[in-house]
């Protein structure tokens, strides 16, 4: 059971409470009725008590901290007016505010509240009756009550201002901080708001109906951890009300006593209505919880509190939603989970056992992030292995709407901006609100309602990870929450526990494995199956029912039986310790030498062993581990009853368990007691002096190697705490070296900084220009009333013209699909490998296709490529010939037109050689049609010009369109004369390029017509 997970949002509240102990009026007495979920009713106030509390005049004041963005600048003028100018408080507005722009908001707010406005500086203490407002570029903290700005490009304040903000505010502040979360897109203050409620503080949130973007208020909303929902007025108000509350005004509620009696009687209520028990818990944490409740309700006396649980039910709720603080995140302490992946999963995992399943509880879950975290991490220690790896991850938690929200496993992005890119990318899936767990690690946890107190808990466990849910216990329920977890563990278990916790100095459950995360092992002694108290609505669970015992587990216990009767009858008093001197097993009769001493309850040997036999039993155990053998101590005296008596001490190294030290202690029991010596030497019986005197030496003997012991271990130990210091030496130099690295690596991290703002302003200029691009883009294809469709290199439609979709049968969502799910409305056999082959050819191709309904389109396909000159796919062009196709007079009224135009129109193939020869072209040059034919384009190109002209030919060859160029031709007088042309080249049905069209004019002829300029080919 996780003792104080989350608090959810309270429902709404009526305008006047007749039920209410006090008959007060209700924190939501505004001109209109409150959001749902804008919280419980006002309480407590005494007749004739003013509605709206006043502030104590002296003491450092509370702070409210007010979160903002995109349409929160008319929500903080609409709070602030209608604030008091004596409220007492003091405001600090974080407002998401333009980088590179100077703000006027500090004036903006000024006109609209009576309180005074200044922006934040660094190390301004807040007033009361002040508003702070953030400046730009700057992120605010605040410690000690003073505010403190942050360049807003350090790494850790880049995103999410309020958060950080609110985060500090809790940390500062504690029960004495208020956050509040305006409208704004994103889910910034939704942490914030989280922090100061798990501090003790209050919280507020405007209502989506009154936020302009309602993003920031909503997911603050939906975290559970608001307290107020309501419009900027109503907020307000609020605020107003609850101002000069005892439980705000004391730094620590615990000042303010509270009565045991009525205290008990609120817990029997909590008991009664919800099942759960919480008198074993933190009474200081506990006290905190009731006086927030209090303070929200306006009351002021514990007994009155009392009246308003007896008489609604739900502030019962309320309040066990408040006793349940959700204290939770993804990777708490990385540096645990990473021990996990060295020390823990190696040990638990199946090697080569693919039937045994790994077992995992996590009790406390709360909302899922730590349930989930532990997955992650175990799926990255196995990789590939973990489908062959049968797991099942316990989650358990008494807050049955926590566990909803992590079944659902949805996360808004500011409580997964803590995680890594890889592991978002890898383990999270993109979703309206947030990020959701993959569906794999979902199914991998198993959430269900568990008072891991009170209700049966699981068995053969491989692993439990309960982290900070003991702190909130007494050390009573403490060791009984230990008690089942040793229970629930298999013999090879291991539990981790909060960076806070502890299984207690003298634990002989667990052994430590890694102090830093806390982690342990389970030690091998037997623990009873704990007792189930069964509460309300826990069923036992089957694995907590007794079964009669089988003839094998008769068998075993007649043979222990028999076994402890022998121990107890003919073996010597024994004692098994292990290497920090800690009792595992009693053999024998062993009360003559061990006892319990006064004080605090241990196992320790030396602590429970007999005055006189501890010194021997140091000495013995101190040998016996240095030499790893067998070491006896005889004839050690000891005191009992009165009598003297001579026993022998033997200490036997175990090897049952490598690399763990075990010892056996065995007690020698004398025959018969040794009557006491006289007082005094003289008084001694004649004869009986020399024993004496020798019994004194061995006794003195004896004492002097003792004391030499006990100085070797002296000596040793100070050789240890000099090897030690040393080392700390040596470790205080390297942080000092590490920490000269740090303010290197500061410095250019603030270089990096100022080249990244650099680029960021470049980038800014790029996409404004992409935009434009784009824009132009969009325009021309829309105007184009030609059929184009790009595709990429994969065959995957990019864009198309409006007549490509009606050519097509295409829709705006077929962008992204492949080319070939399409079924257009134009045959085109083979269209598929004919792109590749353009896409392999890199040359563009030609092709007449006919639609269903028998129009001819003369289809173009080109490579396209980008200005790096990549192709990366290709553009199809579809142009209408229907009438070329359909009219044979139309083609000959074009010919005819072509053969009688003006400028000379010559077709010649790609060698040069003329196919054919128009009227103009006579009237240019003077050769007839056949006697072009016979001397070719060469005959009409000087030889200095020839050059040119191949290259010409060789950009037509190329598939290229030439628009204009000047170039010079002889005529049949030899005359040179200068005409500027345009060049087309002509394809066969195949799409390759065989000839060119080549049409001229005499530039001379043109007189003032406009020629471009161009190079001469």
């Amino acid at each position: 059971m996780r003792p104080f997970p989350v608090t959810l949002e309270m429902a709404t509240s009526p305008m006047h409470d007749p039920s209410h102990p006090d008959g007060g009026t209700p924190l939501n007495s505004a001109s209109q009725p409150a959001a749902p979920g804008s919280g419980p009713p006002s309480e407590g106030m005494r007749s004739g008590e003013d509605a709206r509390g006043a502030a104590p005049d002296h003491g450092p004041p509370v702070i409210v901290g007010i979160g903002a963005s995109a349409g929160g600048i008319p929500a903080v003028q609409e709070l602030l007016g209608n604030l008091p100018a004596d409220i007492g408080m003091g405001f600090v507005v974080v407002q998401h505010l333009a980088p590179d722009h100077d703000s006027a908001l500090t004036d903006i707010l000024q006109q609209q509240t009576p309180l005074i406005v200044r922006t934040a500086g660094e190390g301004v203490p807040v007033q009361a009756g002040h508003v702070y407002v953030i400046p730009p570029d700057r992120s605010l903290t605040i410690r000690g009550g003073i505010l403190h700005l942050e360049d807003r490009d350090q790494p850790h304040t880049r995103r999410n201002p309020a958060d950080r903000f609110l985060n500090a505010l809790a940390r500062d502040q504690g029960n004495r901080a208020v956050g509040v979360v305006l409208s704004g897109s994103g889910s910034d203050g939704t942490l914030g708001v989280k922090a100061i409620k798990t501090g003790g503080g209050i919280t507020f949130a405007q209502d989506e109906a009154s936020a302009e973007h309602p993003d920031m208020p909503r997911s603050a909303v939906r975290s559970g951890q608001v307290d107020f929902v309501c419009p900027p007025r109503e907020i307000a108000a609020n605020l107003a009300r609850i101002a000069g509350h005892p439980y705000l005004w004391s730094h620590w509620p615990e000042q303010t006593p509270l009565s045991e009696e009525a205290l008990n009687r609120v817990l029997r209520l909590l008991r009664k209505h919800t099942g759960h028990d919480f008198s074993d818990y933190k009474t200081s944490t506990i006290k905190r919880r009731i006086q927030r409740r209090m303070s929200l309700n306006q009351i002021k006396q514990l007994d009155s509190y009392v009246r308003l649980l007896k008489a609604q039910g739900d502030e019962v709720e309320r309040l066990f939603q408040d006793l349940l603080i959700n204290v939770t995140g993804f990777f708490r302490d990385p540096e645990s989970f990473e021990a996990l992946k060295h020390a823990v999963f190696p040990a638990i995992t199946p090697d080569g056992e693919a039937e045994r399943t790994l077992r995992i509880w996590v009790p406390g879950c709360s909302t899922g992030e730590e349930a989930y975290s532990v997955a992650i991490a175990l799926l990255e220690y196995l990789g590939d292995d973990w489908l062959r790896t049968p797991i099942q991850i316990f989650a358990t938690d008494i807050d049955k709407e926590a566990l909803d929200r992590a079944r659902t496993a949805i996360y808004p992005e500011s409580v997964v901006s803590q995680l890594s890119a890889e592991r978002l990318s890898r383990f999270f899936v993109r979703v309206p609100g947030g990020y959701q767990v993959h569906e794999n690690v979902r199914n991998l946890c198993i959430f269900a309602p568990q008072d891991m107190v009170q209700d049966p808990p699981f068995s053969r466990l491989d692993l439990i990870c309960c982290r900070n849910v003991l702190i909130y216990m007494d050390p009573v329920l403490q060791n009984r929450c230990l008690n089942i977890f040793h229970f629930a563990l298999a013999p090879h278990g291991f539990l981790m526990l909060g960076s806070a916790e502890t299984v207690g100095t003298d634990s002989d459950l667990f052994a430590m494995v890694d102090q830093t995360s806390k982690i342990y092992s389970k030690r091998a002694v037997r623990t009873p199956m704990p007792t189930i108290s069964g509460g309300a609505g826990h069923p036992s669970a089957p694995e907590a029912t007794e079964r009669p015992p089988s003839p094998e587990n008769l068998e075993r216990r007649l043979h222990r039986e028999a076994t402890d009767h022998l121990l107890a009858d003919y073996a010597p008093p024994s004692v098994v310790v292990d290497t920090g001197m800690n009792i595992l097993t009693f053999l024998g009769e062993t009360g003559p030498y061990i006892a319990p001493s006064p004080g605090r309850a241990s196992r320790n040997l030396y602590k429970m062993a007999h005055r006189d036999l501890q010194a021997p039993l140091r000495k013995a155990l101190t040998d016996a581990m240095a030499a790893e053998q067998e070491v006896c101590e005889g004839n050690v005296r000891m005191r009992r009853d009165g009598d003297l008596h001579y026993l022998s001490l033997r200490v036997r190294p175990l090897r049952s368990d490598p690399g763990k030290g075990h010892f056996l202690v065995i007690f020698d029991r004398p025959d018969h007691p040794v009557p006491p010596a006289p007082v005094r030497l003289g008084e001694q019986p004649e004869g009986e002096q020399d024993r004496w005197i020798t019994e004194l030496e061995h006794e003195l003997a004896t004492t002097r190697e003792q004391m030499q012991s006990i100085i070797n271990e002296q000596v040793t130990t100070n050789e240890e705490l000099q090897t030690a210091n040393e080392e700390v030496q040596s470790a205080n130099e390297e942080l000092q070296s590490t920490n000269e690295e740090l303010e290197s690596a500061k410095e250019e991290l603030q270089s990096t900084n100022e080249e990244l703002s650099t680029v960021n302003r470049e980038l800014e200029n790029r996409n404004q220009d992409l935009s434009e691009a784009n824009g132009d883009l969009h325009n021309l294809l829309r105007s184009i009333d030609l059929a184009i469709l790009m595709v990429t290199e994969d065959l995957r439609i990019r864009r198309f013209t409006p007549r490509a979709k009606e050519l097509l049968n295409l829709i705006d969502a077929d962008t992204g699909r492949p080319l070939t799910d399409i079924r257009p409305n134009v045959e085109l056999p083979d269209l598929a490998q004919m792109i590749r082959d353009v896409l392999d050819m890199v040359g563009p191709k030609c092709l007449e296709v006919r639609d269903h309904g028998g129009n001819w389109y003369a289809l173009t396909v080109r490579p396209y490529k980008t200005e790096e000159n990549r192709i990366t796919g290709a553009v199809l062009i579809f142009s209408d010939i229907s009438d070329f196709k359909t009219d044979p007079q139309q083609v000959r009224r074009l010919a005819a037109v072509a053969r009688e135009a003006v400028p000379a129109i010559v077709l010649a193939d790609l060698t040069g050689r003329i196919l054919a020869w128009n009227r103009g072209a006579h009237e240019h040059f003077g050769f007839t049609e056949a006697e072009a034919a016979e001397r070719s384009l060469w005959g009409l190109v000087p030889p200095d010009d020839h050059q040119a002209a191949r290259a010409l030919l060789e950009r037509l060859r190329q598939g290229e369109r030439v628009s204009s160029y000047t170039a010079r031709r002889l005529t049949k007088q030899g005359e040179i004369l200068s005409v500027w042309g345009s060049a087309i080249p002509l394809r066969d049905p195949t799409g390759q390029v065989y000839a060119a069209s080549l049409m001229e004019r005499d530039i001379a002829a043109l007189q003032d017509y406009p020629v471009p300029s161009r190079n001469r080919p």
